[in-house]
């Protein structure tokens, strides 16, 4: 059973902690993750870090670390409603960068593919 919540504080062993016994990287000390302190490291907007802690909360559950109150069906569809929203802010995004490239052209001013295209033809 998971920790019990305190006045949105999580104390001891919770949920939102992972024990990285063997990292990857030689160098680096086995070391406690905390899943806000990844958030906050990567800056990732309120979609990104809703799905990143549900999906890490699913993996939590099935080392029998759960959130109290939750079930991997609920924290799996939050990961699909959350991915779902990041990829469609992450389209509509290129599709700014899209059009604002068009914009440019429209202006007749070069965007940075056609100053690449003059930079070759001197070579």
């Amino acid at each position: 059973m998971s920790a019990k919540l305190n006045g949105g504080k999580l104390e001891g062993k919770h949920y939102y902690l992972a024990d990285v016994t063997n990292p990857i990287n030689s160098k680096v000390e086995p070391y406690v993750a905390e899943c806000s302190d990844i958030i906050e490291a990567l800056d990732m907007n309120f979609n990104e870090g809703e799905c990143f802690k549900a999906l890490w909360r699913l993996a939590a559950s099935r080392q029998g670390r759960g959130k109290q109150g939750n079930t991997e069906v609920y924290d799996a569809d939050k990961v699909a409603h959350y991915g779902m929203r990041v990829a469609v802010q992450t389209k509509q995004k290129e599709k700014e960068v899209t059009l604002d490239a068009v914009m440019k052209v429209w202006q007749g001013k070069p965007i940075e593919w056609e100053l690449d295209a003059m930079d070759n033809r001197n070579e």
